[in-house]
């Protein structure tokens, strides 16, 4: 096996509909989302086909669409993240995604603060 790692680092969504608070289900709020996964490459390595590795184009869309749904907290955004790429890609064997919320207001009068964030990993259980 040949491990190596594939992703997408700043994949931007605007006015999405994910927030605790009632104005950022109205509103929106800003996000950029990136992610990770550790897949077995030795077959791509030989072949050059796409078919035999992970297609960003269509995690991006995945990751799109989860985007779309309205969520109040973004843990469980990026957990329904994992969960719809480990649908499309069973054979990820680590998968690691991070969303960010760009300027998150706090009280009125407090520093601005460029994002909030969270990252979950999750990996494969059992025979690699």
């Amino acid at each position: 096996m040949k491990k190596g790692t594939i992703g997408l680092q700043g994949m931007s969504f605007k006015k999405a509909k994910i927030g605790y608070y009632e104005e950022e289900q109205i509103n929106g709020n800003d996000f950029l989302v990136d992610f990770s996964a550790e897949i077995d490459m030795e077959k791509v390595g030989r072949t050059d086909d796409l078919s035999d590795t992970l297609n960003y184009a269509e995690a991006y869309e995945i990751i799109e669409k989860v985007m779309a749904r309205p969520a109040r907290m973004i843990e469980h955004v990026a957990a329904e993240i994992i969960k719809a790429l480990r649908e499309a890609y069973p054979y990820i064997l680590t998968l690691k995604v991070t969303v960010r919320k760009l300027n998150p207001k706090f009280h009125p009068g407090a520093q601005p603060v460029e994002a909030s964030f969270v990252t979950l990993e999750d990996t494969k259980k059992g025979k690699a």
